[in-house]
Formats: C-alpha cells, sequence, structure tokens
C-alpha cells in the first residue's frame, strides 16, 4: 500500500472559520476533560494507604478503572445528551480528539516523559474527519460534513487511482490548510527486506562454491565441533550470524555426500595450544599469532598450527596416519585464491 499526504490551501467563508473555530474549541473541552479524568485517577493512587495527603485528596472508587480510550469514547454518548454543544461536532471528528490524548499517553508510557499536557485556548488547531463514503475532493471544492463545500486551491491533482482517506484540517495564523491522506492499495516490495534477501542469497551462493571447492580438492574435510549459539551471544555475534557458520558446515556435509567425500567432526578443545609436531602444551594469548614450540621449535601460524591439530584428530578418527607438521615443507597459512567464476568451474 502506498501512502501520500498533500497539502492543500483552502479558503472558508466567514461563517465556515467559525464553525471550524467553535468545533476546535469543543474537540479541546474534550480533550481536557479525559486528561482530567486520566490526571485524577492517577492521583488517586499515589496517596499513602495509611493516611491522607495535607493539601488535597481525590476520592475515587477504590475499585475504578483506569478510563482507556475505550471506555472514554463510550461515555460520549451520554455526555452529548448532557451537554448538547457537543453534538454539534461530527462524532468521529470528537472521538478522534479524545484519541489524540491517548496516543500521548501511550507515548508516555513507552518513554516514561512527556505527559500529556491540558491544552489553553487557541492551541488545538486542527481537525480529523478520518473516513469518507464518497471523494470529498473536486477541482475547486472540498465537501467535509455539516460545513458544505469548501474552496480549495488544488495546485497539485491527486494521481490515478489514489482514494481519501482521511482530511486533516489546519488553521495556521490566518491562514487555512487540509492536509490529505492518500492511498493507494497495491502491493509495494519492502526495500530493506529485498536487500536482505539478495545478501542470503549471495551468501548462500558463495557457501556452496567453497563447499564444491573444497570436496573437488581434497577427500577428506575435518572441522571442529564449535559452540555456534554460545558465540552468537558474544560481542562478536554480528559478525558470527553474518558468516553463517552452522548453515555453511551444513551444506558442505551435504556437497560431500553427494560427491562421495568424507568430513569429520572433532573436538575443538585444546587445538589452539596443542602442537601440531609434537603434540605438547604451548599455552598463548589472544595477541601471540605466532606458535612457537619449545620442545619441537616449530614455529608457524597459529591458525595454521590449529588446522593441523584438526586435520591430526579427523585422520585419527577414520583411522588414517598423519605425518606431523615436521614433514610439512610449508610452514605459513595457505590462502586459496579463487575467483566464483572458476569455483563454478570446477563445481
Amino acid at each position: 500500500m502506498i501512502t501520500l499526504n498533500y497539502c492543500y490551501r483552502i479558503y472558508p467563508n466567514t461563517t465556515q472559520q467559525q464553525t471550524l473555530v467553535e468545533w476546535m474549541e469543543i474537540c479541546r473541552s474534550a480533550f481536557n476533560y479525559a486528561l482530567r479524568e486520566i490526571k485524577d485517577w492517577c492521583d488517586s493512587r499515589k496517596c499513602p494507604t495509611d493516611r491522607c495527603s495535607i493539601e488535597k485528596e481525590y476520592i475515587l472508587a477504590a475499585d475504578l478503572k483506569f478510563p482507556t480510550v475505550v471506555n472514554q469514547l463510550n461515555s460520549l454518548p451520554k455526555a452529548k445528551k448532557e451537554f448538547p454543544r457537543l453534538g454539534e461536532v461530527p462524532s468521529q471528528v470528537l472521538q478522534q480528539a479524545i484519541k489524540q490524548l491517548h496516543r500521548g499517553w501511550e507515548y508516555f508510557q513507552e518513554r516514561g516523559f512527556g505527559f500529556p499536557r491540558f491544552k489553553k485556548y487557541g492551541k488545538f488547531k486542527s481537525l480529523l474527519f478520518p473516513q469518507f463514503k464518497h471523494n470529498p475532493v473536486t477541482n475547486v471544492n472540498l465537501s467535509l460534513p455539516k460545513i458544505g463545500a469548501i474552496s480549495i486551491n488544488l495546485q497539485r491533482p491527486i494521481p490515478d487511482g489514489f482514494v481519501v482517506k482521511q482530511v486533516r484540517i489546519i488553521r495556521k495564523a490566518d491562514r487555512w490548510y487540509a492536509s490529505i491522506n492518500l492511498q493507494l492499495d497495491v502491493k509495494v516490495p519492502d526495500p530493506i527486506a529485498l536487500l536482505h534477501l539478495k545478501v542470503a542469497r549471495c551468501r548462500k551462493e558463495f557457501h556452496y562454491s567453497v563447499a564444491h571447492w573444497l570436496c573437488q580438492t581434497y577427500d577428506l574435510i575435518s572441522f571442529e565441533n564449535l559452540n555456534i549459539r554460545g558465540l552468537a551471544r558474544t560481542r562478536l555475534a554480528k559478525s558470527i550470524l553474518d558468516c553463517a557458520w552452522g548453515a555453511f558446515l551444513q551444506i558442505l556435509q551435504a556437497v560431500a555426500v553427494k560427491r562421495g567425500k568424507q568430513t569429520v567432526e572433532v573436538s575443538a578443545r585444546g587445538s589452539s595450544i596443542e602442537c601440531s609436531g609434537c603434540g605438547a602444551r604451548v599455552e598463548k594469548t589472544l595477541k601471540d599469532r605466532v606458535h612457537e614450540c619449545p620442545s619441537c621449535q616449530l614455529s608457524i601460524d597459529r591458525d595454521w598450527n590449529s588446522a593441523l591439530v584438526l586435520l591430526d584428530r579427523g585422520l585419527r578418527t577414520v583411522g588414517l596416519p598423519f605425518s606431523g607438521c615436521g614433514g610439512q615443507e610449508v610452514t605459513h597459512p595457505v590462502r586459496q585464491q579463487f575467483s566464483v567464476v572458476k569455483l563454478e568451474a570446477l563445481a
């Protein structure tokens, strides 16, 4: 659904201006009266239960419920009989004044500040007509209930297919305006959702490309059983979830089964401190990026050492021997550079 708000200058005559001003004052009175009920109910619940206030006391029934928007709207017909002046305003316009108060009350409840205030004379400067049976706008007039046709400067035509849903009459100094809400009932895709969908598809395509490349290059793939859910609750959660490690491992295992390759899940405990050459325990901190074993004098990147440890554990799991890092000529991590085109060709 597409929603537009167009503002037009209107030219009510003297009688229409007096009627609109009178309606605004009636709505202001209804707004203040409804706010008075809310404040009285809140103040009656503030006083101590064992003593009375020194200055003043609000005597209300203990079982009196909070004056909700539904209760106050339902009390309007009775109030119109007691105060016939309220009947001069269209019912829906008067109801919108009460709803405006409760919107402010809800904002106050959510934010914790901004309690609604009483409106003094001249501060209620708009009237909202929430719905119309027919299109109230013509080329030169705006038709409102109980007022009739008001001259309007339609300097910008209403787009084809749009329907007038609401009209708000606004008073600014000595001028009058009409803010018209237009709606077109069509399905509009969410641009943010489309961007997220594009990112998800690119991530999934990359996962499949890497999985096919790994299965094309190696017969055995060993990976550690990380607690991904636990890691996702740390400060690195956004980056971890964006990489989607769990989804990639599922895709990798599925591709390996299709290609007849083997994947092994091994324990991740101690993989960063175990020496891949001799199995000795070498303590490190996060700032230590090089693995230096005092026992076998092995010096390689710590991530490369951890990968060799995981490979050793995977080979032992399937019952194959492992030569150890001493037989490896490469002592630094090898970063495979590949493109999506090459991966698709290999797949």
